[in-house]
């Protein structure tokens, strides 16, 4: 006889989504720690990308430059919120989002600036 009290929600948090989500908080927290050398690396792609002259010194939290932390803080809250009311499939997505997101946009920029193709 099976064991009622296993069931398939029981292992939701795995080793992959434990590093993805490490993952998201880490590209959270770096932008929020070093924030000025951020800032100097993204100040020439976000010019390209908006088509107008970016600012020196952005802020953490002007927009879009708040969406390189928000976004992967809020997704390790979804993640945390979806393990806690046993959603596996929603948990996952939002652990494994960010980093795809990121990736995509990533090889978007490089093909846009022609360093691809």
């Amino acid at each position: 006889m099976a064991n009622a009290t296993y069931s398939s929600r029981t292992r939701i948090a795995g080793p992959l989504m434990i590093l993805f989500t490490l993952i998201n908080l880490a590209m959270a927290l770096a932008p929020l720690v070093a924030w000025p050398n951020y800032a100097e690396a993204l100040a020439d792609p976000m010019e390209m990308i908006t088509g107008s002259g970016a600012t020196l010194r952005p802020s953490v939290l002007e927009y879009p430059y708040f969406l390189f932390w928000l976004v992967p803080l809020g997704f390790v809250g979804l993640t945390y919120l979806a393990k806690a009311s046993e959603q596996n499939g929603f948990a996952r997505f939002f652990a494994v989002f960010p980093s795809l997101l990121a990736v995509a946009c990533t090889g978007w920029l490089y093909f846009e600036a022609g360093y691809w193709g």
